[in-house]
């Protein structure tokens, strides 16, 4: 999560599991892979492009750095705003960002 967060603030390169997921959409699982996708794998590449959605859809909203829109797309969108505070903590953890 933290790498997504990272490469969506334009702090870090592509993670692995969004340029799989970009390739995954594009061509298939099997061709990708060369074999099924499992659970954990298919996980990953959704929660990367989730926070990678949500903090496009965030900065949308907030695209003038109105605060208060800030807010307000949290209080509508409490589930993916607890998502990108978790994948910002991570990304902080990790040193991805200052």
């Amino acid at each position: 999560m933290g790498r997504a967060y990272a490469y969506a603030n334009g702090d870090a390169p592509m993670p692995a599991e969004i340029e799989l997921g970009n390739a995954v959409n594009r061509y298939g699982g099997m061709a990708v892979y060369g074999r099924t996708i499992g659970a954990l794998e298919m996980r990953s590449i959704a929660i990367a492009e989730k926070v990678v959605n949500a903090f496009h859809a965030r900065q949308g909203n907030t695209a003038l750095g109105d605060q208060s829109n800030w807010a307000t797309w949290s209080e509508t969108n409490q589930g993916l705003a607890d998502l990108l505070g978790l994948a910002l903590r991570e990304a902080l953890d990790l040193g991805l960002i200052e």
